[in-house]
Formats: structure tokens, sequence, C-alpha cells
């Protein structure tokens, strides 16, 4: 379980399958030097719903890709959400061409179940290429009345907690084994498409104890603690290479 945690603690990936460019793809001519990615469609599939912090991360990185890849092509990010990333990652193993225009993007939701061995999991991370990683932390945070009582006065706040979630096999993980540890009674509902649908719930009092990842707390949270309508409780970071 701490390795699971371990691993889970952040690292959004964007992926391509590892298969080359084929010399037999009509739409590209090897031998007239053309620009490879010359009027051509990048495609970032994102196995979760927009808001997420995998979603935010792919939508920042579509300009970089965009700018610096020869022939400048044009990037879109298509959501492709259900089964905790499951449904969107089995769609790109099992449909997507190997082309260099088809690119997903992962995150522990994704690793966590294939390192598992999920029924469900129609993928093979083995073969597929990393291309860019960036390790992200978190941050927990509640509602400013539940703030008010303090980490002693939630831990003695039994039946009052609720978790929106997306998988117990997935990032929340980490989320439900530091309620463990802290001893706090959180019930979890979970099934949500990804952690933006998590905070809109969030948001509409579904539940008042939330994770996101850095990247989106920067972006979505980080607005809502300064209008006073979330405060943050602790945050979850990377280990170093003693694990301290």
């Amino acid at each position: 379980m701490r390795k699971l945690a371990t691993l889970s603690l952040g690292l959004v990936c964007l992926l391509a399958a590892c298969n080359t460019i084929s010399a037999n793809d009509d739409s590209i001519d090897l031998e007239s030097g053309d620009k490879l990615y010359e009027n051509t469609v990048i495609s970032f599939v994102v196995p979760y719903q927009a808001g997420g912090g995998s979603d935010v991360f792919a939508r920042f990185m579509t300009t970089h890709f965009t700018n610096h890849i020869d022939g400048s092509p044009r990037v879109q990010v298509e959501n492709l959400p259900g089964g905790g990333s499951i449904t969107g990652t089995n769609e790109y193993a099992q449909s997507r061409q190997s082309n260099g225009r088809n690119i997903l993007t992962t995150s522990a939701s994704t690793h966590i179940p294939f390192i598992l061995g999920q029924p469900s999991v129609r993928y093979d991370l083995t073969n597929m290429t990393p291309i860019i990683g960036a390790p992200s932390g978190g941050v927990v945070y509640t509602s400013p009345e539940l703030a008010k009582r303090g980490v002693d006065g939630l831990i003695d706040s039994s039946g009052e907690l609720f978790y929106a979630g997306i998988s117990p096999t997935g990032l929340d993980i980490v989320t439900l084994l530091s309620f463990e540890v802290l001893g706090m009674d959180v019930k979890a509902v979970l099934g949500y498409e990804g952690k933006g649908p998590a905070r809109v719930a969030f948001e509409q009092g579904e539940s008042n104890i939330d994770y996101q990842t850095t990247t989106a707390y920067n972006r979505n949270v980080s607005p809502l603690v300064e209008e006073g309508s979330a405060v943050p409780l602790y945050s979850l970071g990377q280990l170093n290479e003693e694990a301290s």
C-alpha cells in the first residue's frame, strides 16, 4: 500500500504508442521532404472529463507542442471519460493509430489499475513511450465551516465528512489513506468521472472535503479560497530518493 501511495502522488504523463510511423502510411510523404506534421492535427486523449488536473495539464501543453514541432500542427484535446480513466485509455490502446498523431494523457488513476492487474484494463503501459512526465502534489481542502474546528475537530466529526472521488484503485487511494492515517471518519462517494466533477460536487455542497492535484488546485480551487468558500487543510507532496 505504501508503494502504491508513493506511485500515486501524481505523475501526469503524455504517452504515445511505441510503434513507429510506417512508410506505408499514405497520409505522409516521407520522400518529398514535406514536414511530417504540416497541416495535421495531434489528438491529446484525456480519459477524464474536463476540469481535472490531467485535463488542465494537457491543455497547458498544447501550445508548446504547436510551437516546438516542425510544421506547427494543431493540437486538439479529446476528453474520453469513464471507468476512472480506464474506458478512455482502453479506447486509445485498442483503436488509435500508432502514427505519432495520437497522444494519451495519464495519471496515477490510469497507472495503478494497470499495476494491480484490474480485469477491466485492456491497455499495456509498457507498450507506450513516455514523452513528458510531470510530478505533481496535491491539496486537501474543506469548507470554511468545518475548517473552523481545526484538524482535531475534524477527527471528531463522525459522520459529517463526505468526499467525492473517482475510484478506490486510482489517485483517490492517496487521499483515502491520508484520512485513515489521521483517524478521520470520512464517507467516500466514488464513481465521479474525474476530479473536475468531484470539485463541482464540493462547490454544490454534495461533499465537504476534497482533494485536487496541484495543477487543478492552483487553477480552480485557489479562487474558491480567495472568495472564502474553501480552506486548505494539508498538502501531499513528493518523496525524494531517500523517501523523506
